[in-house]
């Protein structure tokens, strides 16, 4: 006989090897799925009591946020919610729009990641301090920047 340990009433009980074996698969078999998706931290000392009931497992990692839970600045992302004003459908669409467009960037410039950081920390940027950024020559760079925007926005335009 083997002992399964139930974490809901805290008690273990008495199986046979057969169950026993089947259980223990199983619950190993989610726990590794679980752990491999990065949404189990099971500590070693625990895996002899997990069930494979992770939704209740106090080891679980959570990836979804509460509207009303503080961040480290004291708001909540309550705050944060856009209003009725647009809706959802044009910011799903804004998204993937933005992300298509980064994504045709990187395909046209190999320092497409370096440009960005440099757009977000500075803002508004010349393209002659750009290319002095880049280590490239400000008439080459003006070229291909040029040749980028244009085909960026057909890409907008669609």
């Amino acid at each position: 006989m083997k002992k399964i340990y139930d974490p809901k009433t805290k008690q273990y009980y008495l199986v046979n090897e057969v169950l026993y074996t089947s259980f223990t698969k199983e619950a190993t078999r989610i726990r590794k799925y679980e752990q491999y998706h990065g949404h189990c931290c099971c500590p070693y000392t625990a895996i002899g009591r997990c069930d494979g009931c992770c939704l209740d497992c106090p080891y679980r990692i959570t990836d979804t946020l509460s509207l009303d839970q503080e961040n480290e600045y004291g708001s909540n992302l309550y705050d944060l919610v856009a209003t009725n004003d647009c809706p959802i459908d044009q910011h799903c669409a804004e998204k993937q729009l933005l992300s298509l467009v980064i994504g045709r960037l990187r395909e046209l410039d190999a320092e497409a990641d370096k440009m960005l950081m440099i757009w977000v920390q500075e803002g508004v940027i010349s393209d002659r301090e750009m290319a002095r950024r880049l280590g490239r020559k400000q008439s080459t760079f003006a070229k291909q920047i040029n040749r980028i925007r244009m085909e960026l926005r057909i890409i907008c335009k669609l």
